[in-house]
């Protein structure tokens, strides 16, 4: 048995001439490069050999180290994230999957009959196929549209760990305004305490008699005790708004229930010195803009090699005939093979494609500067986080010795009041309990400051935050 062969040659003969006449005119990419001078240090000398990453547990606080890891468990922006990787990676998959050859098959049956009487015909026509097509891959193209792919799903892949490394970031800044703002309102419980004690004493001498107080003093301690019930209802209410700040990030629900640590951690010592080329290495966020200018630049190229001819290949085997059993439909003499070829190109398409390919390149030339500023911007974070920290551990140390003489300043005005000392009047009193009570105010505020400034110090160098 011999299968009968047909053998299409149609438009094969015109390919030799057509590749001869062709030119692929990639441009040369790797002529367009960030023209900037990156330093080997930072202007803030770092003694430091430590690296950036596992940065949240440098903290040593157990609490803090639970939440973050809870929030990156629970997080749904950044489920989010993780299923748009996901759908790249079967993208990739997918394009990947169009470029080999599918096979299609086919089967049908065929009877006629006679009108007047409605009788069916002895004869049953069968028939059977089975065909394919193949893109030629000539010039590179489909292999640039598999590397863009994959470039996409890199760049999918780096925007997903910037999230997470964004998620650490915000859930560390959370707790410590958390924390802040718990010992905000211890302080303005123990104000509220203060100024009662005081009034009370005030009142006291101005019922006695003792010269050097009225009834205006008595009014100033009322307006003290008011405006502290006021600052601690405020205080509280920014508690429970910091703690569902918290709970929203851990994919909980946002009850304001939380709470944290009595006391903020203590600030790292030892800072990370990761150069600057390390950090353009490392930052996800620069990781992505580069896989993306790398998905660009395939762009250009398979917008380039669309001026250049496809060849597909079509093979396939068929089967028709009339039978009256299906015993026959797979019987070699009436089987039949066939392969075509099939040679395309666009002649003349008012320079629409040219115009594509210059609109490409100049997307990539502005991603190539688009890029290079996020260069500049990702060290300048980095140079002004080192130097915040500096002056912010200067500014604690100041404000440590400001809590202390602010302390004993109130301490000495109040035993005076309350001894009835001469010059000694209910103003000074208030004056050195409003000095106290914003020295003490200030170093909260200062010490969660020098701890977000290290978690943005982390984020800038592109620390893995566990």
């Amino acid at each position: 048995m011999t299968m009968k062969r047909e053998f299409t040659f149609s438009s094969i003969a015109l390919i030799g001439a057509m590749l001869f006449s062709c030119q692929v005119t990639t441009s040369d990419l790797s002529q367009i490069k960030p023209d900037i001078l990156i330093p080997q240090s930072w202007q803030t000398r770092l003694e430091s050999t430590t690296t950036a990453h596992d940065w949240v547990a440098k903290f040593n606080d157990p609490q803090l180290t639970k939440i973050v890891n809870e929030a990156l468990r629970n997080n749904n922006s950044l489920k989010a994230s993780a299923e748009r990787v996901k759908q790249l990676e079967a993208a990739e998959h997918l394009i990947k999957a169009s470029q080999r050859p599918g096979i299609n098959a086919g089967a049908g049956l065929s009877t006629s009959g006679d009108l007047g009487d409605y009788s069916l015909s002895d004869d049953v026509n069968y028939s059977l196929s089975l065909s394919s097509r193949w893109e030629i891959d000539l010039w590179g193209r489909l292999r640039n549209q598999r590397e863009q792919t994959q470039a996409e799903t890199a760049a999918g892949k780096a925007n997903y760990y910037a999230t997470r490394l964004s998620l650490a970031a915000n859930t560390c800044r959370a707790y410590f305004n958390l924390v802040s703002a718990q010992n905000s309102l211890a302080l303005a419980e123990e104000t509220l305490v203060h100024f009662q004690r005081s009034f009370k004493i005030t009142e006291r001498n101005y019922k006695a008699g003792i010269p050097g107080t009225d009834a205006l003093d008595v009014q100033f301690g009322r307006n003290n005790i008011a405006s502290a019930q006021r600052n601690l209802s405020a205080a509280k209410l920014n508690v429970t708004r910091t703690s569902q700040a918290v709970q929203i990030l851990l994919g909980r629900y946002p009850a304001g229930t939380l709470r944290a640590a009595q006391e903020l951690p203590s600030p790292i010592a030892s800072l990370p010195r990761t150069l600057p080329q390390g950090v353009i290495e490392q930052r996800p966020d620069l990781i992505q803009a580069r896989a993306e200018l790398y998905a660009s630049a395939k762009e250009i190229q398979i917008r380039e090699k669309a001026f250049l001819p496809s060849l597909s290949l079509s093979p396939g085997i068929s089967n028709a005939g009339t039978t009256n059993s299906l015993s026959n439909l797979l019987d070699l003499d009436n089987l039949s093979w066939s392969i075509a070829s099939s040679l395309s190109q666009v002649l003349f398409d008012n320079g629409e494609r040219d115009y594509r390919v210059q609109q490409t390149q100049s997307q990539y030339r502005a991603a190539i500067h688009n890029y290079s500023q996020d260069m500049l911007v990702a060290l300048q974070e980095v140079e002004f986080a080192l130097i915040s920290d500096k002056s912010l551990t200067e500014q604690t140390a100041l404000l440590q010795q400001e809590v202390r003489v602010s302390g004993l300043a109130e301490t000495q005005a109040q035993r005076n009041y309350t001894e009835g000392l001469e010059n000694a009047d209910i103003l000074s009193v208030l004056e050195s309990q409003r000095r106290a009570v914003n020295a003490r105010s200030g170093l909260i505020r200062i010490r969660n400051a020098r701890l977000q400034n290290q978690v943005d110090l982390f984020v800038a160098m592109g620390g893995n935050p566990k």
